[in-house]
């Protein structure tokens, strides 16, 4: 074995043992949360960490206090794992394409972890660190930013819905969503990274229409220290901020991109583009669609609430811009950013959106 296939089997070995943390942790969460215990594998703290993630076993009238114990150190464990370059570099290799397409990887996922966290806080009442109980942010880069692709054939239909003057994301069916969304991104699942997603971990595409938001649906009392507004500095410092949580996110950040951030002491703490989507017509109906993009929050400055009332405070300027819907895409954050009142619309796999089988077209 040579010493760079040696170097790709360690990796694909640490990658697929926290993979498999990861997911315990989430299933331990789960079973807490419901008050019991059963399906619960010990495997990883017995040294084993096969079948951690399928199959659970059952084991009824597990110990609380010892699940809870167990799920603290499965916590420990994925948090020092995001904070280090390794993870970085692990997230970095697999935007590159050199991670193997069936390779199980969640954990990579930008926010997954964080996102976990804070259903670790809720089901606790304890914050992560010292810190108040609030979860590091998610996003995903816009369409903006992504290479031009030829056109999906069509195989959707045409949009066609009630002539409605305040339509909402609700009057919409599941056909037309996949219309209206692969109007917005053509040739989508052409795209190899898109192609590489797990049939078994569909992302969610997300959407408000902005009528119906509730600026008070989400409040956090923060410090006074914290504040927000349209990022007037310097392009170096933005980016320097950017590459702190995804690397490859600096790519799509230049002088006119318009960011909103959150602030400690001056200093960024947090960040996200206010995009704009455009017109699409919905019937005889049109809306004008915007949304936040490449949301993020420095890992010092993470659980404090500081990101999703970033986020909340976007969504209210695109409302007050008259902008009909908000729209988040490519996530798996959706518990986080259901709080603001965003519903999934779609989910899609690498072989397309999802249907009640689960599985969507093969890619044309």
């Amino acid at each position: 074995m040579s010493y760079g296939e040696w170097q790709m089997t360690e990796q694909i070995e640490r990658i697929t043992k926290y993979e498999n943390i990861f997911r315990e942790a989430k299933h331990l969460i789960g079973e807490l949360s419901s008050g019991c215990t059963e399906g619960y594998t010990e495997g990883y703290i017995e040294g084993n960490t096969e079948g951690c993630t399928e199959g659970y076993e059952s084991n009824h009238g597990a110990n609380h206090g010892a699940n809870s114990a167990t799920l603290r150190t499965l916590i420990s464990e994925l948090e020092a794992y995001y904070a280090s370059d390794v993870w970085k570099q692990d997230y970095a290799d697999d935007e590159a394409g050199l991670l193997p397409s069936d390779l199980k990887r969640g954990v990579l996922s930008e926010d997954g972890i964080y996102n976990l966290l804070e259903e670790y806080s809720e089901l606790t009442g304890e914050p992560e660190s010292g810190e108040p109980a609030e979860k590091a942010e998610s996003g995903e880069p816009s369409e903006k930013t992504e290479s031009g692709e030829p056109a999906e054939k069509a195989e959707y239909g045409e949009l066609t819905a009630g002539s409605t003057a305040n339509q909402g994301s609700d009057d919409m069916t599941k056909e037309q969503y996949e219309a209206l969304f692969m109007e917005m991104h053509p040739g989508y699942f052409e795209r190899e990274y898109v192609r590489a997603v797990p049939e078994d971990e569909p992302a969610s595409e997300m959407m408000l229409a902005l009528i119906d938001f509730d600026e008070d649906s989400y409040t956090k009392t923060l410090d006074k220290e914290v504040t927000f507004g349209y990022y007037e500095g310097g392009l170096d410092d933005l980016l320097k901020a950017v590459s702190k949580v995804v690397p490859h996110w600096t790519q799509f950040f230049g002088e006119d991109s318009r960011v909103y951030c959150g602030f400690v002491k001056g200093e960024i703490a947090s960040f996200c583009q206010i995009e704009d989507f455009g017109e699409h017509r919905i019937g005889d109906v049109k809306w004008k669609i915007g949304g936040p993009g490449c949301v993020g929050t420095l890992p010092e400055y993470r659980n404090r609430g500081i990101g999703l009332s970033m986020v909340r405070n976007v969504t209210k300027i695109l409302k007050e811009e008259s902008y009909d819907h908000s729209y988040i895409h490519y996530t798996y954050e959706t518990a986080w950013y259901s709080k603001l009142g965003y519903k999934t619309f779609l989910q899609w796999n690498g072989k397309g959106p999802v249907t009640a089988q689960g599985k969507g077209p093969e890619p044309t």
